[in-house]
């Protein structure tokens, strides 16, 4: 029996998977057996898109559906950061993007003096992000939770996420041109997970208030953690922050997404980590030559990637690698938080490297 076409899932509880070199697996639904998974995907670099669009990478994804043997609901998810993007998921059916709004962040909003603030939030109005008089449905107002936002945190917030979410509109946008599903419209996740510094009560609030003003439709709103989370590793801060921003998300009829290895109780996880960590442990357990393979170029490519992460393993925790036996590569590589840094933070520009290698073995 063929499995259902993707779909879309609205309020109810998800989690999304990676789709490492198009294998899915389903070990991150253990103990989430109410969630539906949605399998996110990110388009590869330019030479690799000639080939493997998203409609390739769906295609891809529904076959190892069928090799695994899932029968129920499923998602097609795509990240996306550009319009162009947004606009070829769309055209191939996709049922969730993530908007990864962090690289277009204000990053100085939390550091600039008050006539600064003025003097963007002046910058913005004129660029058309903010309507005239858009201030006064958020100024004198308790929120949950008792949350007010006055002048200066309003500011700060609105510079810091206006051209983020204006980005945002111009990709929704795009995906009501060009959506070619079916039903209702495709779910979006508005994303600033990758965000250096961590989101505060005000900002989610804000995020969520402009997504429903805009009319941006999200059904899902990620914040971030800043640097007491890091790839590979669990969450070190307080985490009775997260009923908080659930009670937020919760009022203003949004998701809140939280990754795995942070919390297990949000409408919305995100464990992507786990799948490429599944398939590396596959690899090191039954192919452990081509493992050690996967180790070294993991090891060159680091330094040139290591920049774009908030990690805490740096180039001399792996300048040199354990030699150990085959029976103890995984413990080795993938129980240890530095071993699985390497390896998550250098996935995409190894698994593009050794793809073919990798399929040949399969």
């Amino acid at each position: 029996m063929d499995i259902p076409a993707p779909t879309t899932f609205a309020s109810a509880p998800t989690v999304t998977l990676g789709v490492p070199l198009g294998r899915v697996f389903m070990e991150p639904l253990v103990g989430e057996k109410n969630r539906a998974p949605i399998f996110l995907h990110e388009l590869g670099g330019e030479k690799e898109r000639t080939t493997r669009g998203p409609r390739e990478l769906f295609a891809e994804t529904h076959a190892a559906l069928e090799r695994a043997g899932h029968r129920g609901p499923w998602g097609a998810g795509g990240i996306v950061r550009e319009t162009e993007e947004a606009a070829q998921f769309a055209i191939a059916g996709a049922t969730w993007f993530a908007f990864d709004l962090s690289p277009v962040l204000e990053a100085r909003a939390d550091t600039m003096s008050l006539d600064e603030l003025d003097a963007a939030i002046v910058a913005l109005e004129d660029a058309g992000v903010y309507p005239p008089g858009w201030a006064d449905a958020y100024l004198d107002r308790e929120f949950t939770l008792s949350l007010r936002l006055d002048d200066e945190t309003l500011a700060r917030a609105a510079v810091k996420f206006g051209r983020a979410l204006a980005h945002a509109e111009q990709m929704q946008q795009m995906i009501r041109i060009n959506w070619m599903g079916k039903g209702t419209a495709p779910d979006v996740e508005l994303s600033i997970a990758a965000a250096p510094v961590a989101t505060t009560r005000a900002e989610l609030l804000f995020l969520a208030l402009e997504n429903r003003r805009r009319a941006l439709g999200a059904t899902a709103l990620a914040p971030s953690l800043g640097a007491e989370l890091e790839i590979g590793d669990t969450f070190t801060g307080d985490t009775a922050i997260f009923a908080d921003f659930a009670a937020i998300a919760a009022a203003n009829a949004i998701k809140l997404s939280l990754p795995q290895s942070a919390s297990t109780v949000s409408t919305h996880l995100d464990a992507t980590e786990a799948a490429p960590l599944a398939f590396l442990r596959e690899l090191a357990s039954h192919q452990p030559a081509l493992f050690r393979e996967w180790l070294k170029c993991a090891q060159l490519h680091f330094a040139t990637v290591r920049p774009a992460w908030r990690i805490s393993t740096t180039e001399d925790d792996i300048r040199f690698l354990p030699e150990v036996a085959d029976d103890a590569l995984a413990a080795t590589f993938l129980d240890e938080k530095r071993g699985r840094q390497l390896l998550l933070v250098t996935f995409s520009e190894v698994s593009a490297e050794l793809r073919d290698k990798v399929s040949a073995s399969a």
